[in-house]
């Protein structure tokens, strides 16, 4: 038996007490600014930590600065609408535009405990509107929460704090890999054997895709073939279609590049297209396309393609690469194939120990903090 099963079975055997929000919370006790002002706060560093009302910034300022702003608590802080970012802080803090929540009593109600029970629910507080979600005061202050007894809270914010440190940890950890990841891709293609200089358009070559693409809308998952654009939502959907397939595979995969962003996929499946606006790229003789795509990517960091609107497939086939013997390529790749695969991979590596962590944290955390009502 653990420790927390122990605590439940000697301090609340036949079940805890619920209470309304508004019985244990103060909202809104705080003083707060407003957005442009707290924006203004911002240095990124000093001993006041800053609240924006929807993303998780690492907002800072100094004492000097913000002084005559600040508060200080332990606070629980949620954005007014759009099912803002949740945030925990304790210490002396700067805060713009949100609800901020604080305990009336830490004897009866642990503050981490709070948090962890209100993210637990957060989206249960928030009204759908014709614009977007907003935060609803009456179905938070009459929200049940479970109250076990205050040793129990604490063991079971220990818990949740361990998963939150885990998942934290392996962040940090990937945010590493990738740095190492793209400085390796830089350093190993740019110090490829220099003697092997050679226009992009003399190993590679492309078509449109016109006879692929896509006539029917018709999308569905339970369909075989994906429909592909180029960039973030890369696979559209689905169709049944059985004609115009382009029939990539992992012997002879292809980059698929689109022409109005500069962005670019790998594929190694058989796929139609949305558009011809893209292109589908395949290597010419003593060129490994997995080593041109690396090579692609790093023009996009030092040159910034993908950063100036529009440019055509004509304008990377004019850029010079260093090409050095197909088996050094293969080498490259197999490098960086490793780090792309840790940092990238939804399936393997450091994001799916990530997912992972964080599905079971949740699981947990929805959990530990139900109980029978006593």
């Amino acid at each position: 038996m653990s420790k927390l099963d122990e605590l439940i079975a000697e301090l609340c055997p036949d079940g805890v007490e619920y209470k309304k929000l508004k019985d244990v919370v103060e909202k809104n006790k705080f003083s707060q600014i407003g957005a442009a002002e707290l924006e203004r706060l911002n240095v990124f560093k000093g001993e006041i930590r800053l609240l924006p009302s929807s993303k998780n910034y690492d907002w800072w300022t100094t004492t000097e600065l913000g002084s005559k702003y600040a508060c200080e608590g332990k606070v629980i802080s949620l954005g007014r609408a759009r099912y803002a970012n949740i945030k925990y802080y304790e210490g002396k803090f700067i805060s713009s535009n949100n609800n901020l929540i604080s305990v009336k009593d830490e004897n009866i109600l642990n503050p981490k405990y709070l948090y962890y029970f209100i993210s637990n629910h957060s989206n249960n507080f928030y009204v759908s509107t014709s614009t977007y979600p907003k935060f609803d005061s009456n179905i938070f202050d009459n929200f049940l929460i479970s109250i076990p007894p205050i040793e129990v809270q604490n063991e079971i914010v220990r818990i949740l704090d361990n998963f939150t440190e885990l998942t934290a940890e392996l962040t940090a950890e990937l945010t590493a890999r990738r740095k190492q990841y793209e400085y390796y891709m830089r350093t190993i293609l740019e110090n490829a054997e220099r003697r092997y200089k050679i226009k992009i358009s003399d190993v590679v070559d492309f078509v449109q895709p016109t006879k692929y693409i896509v006539k029917s809308t018709d999308y569905k998952d339970e369909y075989s073939t994906p429909v592909l654009t180029a960039g973030k939502s890369f696979i559209l959907g689905y169709t049944n279609e059985l004609d115009g397939i382009y029939k990539a595979s992992k012997e002879k995969p292809v980059i698929l590049f689109d022409d109005f962003t500069t962005s670019m996929n790998w594929v190694d499946f058989p796929f139609k297209v949305k558009s011809s606006a893209l292109k589908i790229l395949f290597p010419k003789h003593n060129a490994n396309l997995r080593y041109i795509y690396y090579v692609m990517k790093v023009l996009d960091y030092n040159i910034g393609f993908g950063n100036h609107g529009r440019h055509w497939i004509s304008k990377y086939s004019q850029q010079y690469i260093y090409l050095p013997s197909l088996e050094e390529q293969e080498r490259i790749v197999s490098i960086l194939d490793r780090f792309d695969a840790l940092c990238n991979d939804l399936t393997i590596g450091l994001p799916a120990e990530i997912e992972a962590r964080q599905k079971q944290y949740e699981y947990y955390r929805n959990k530990l903090l139900t109980f029978d009502r006593g």
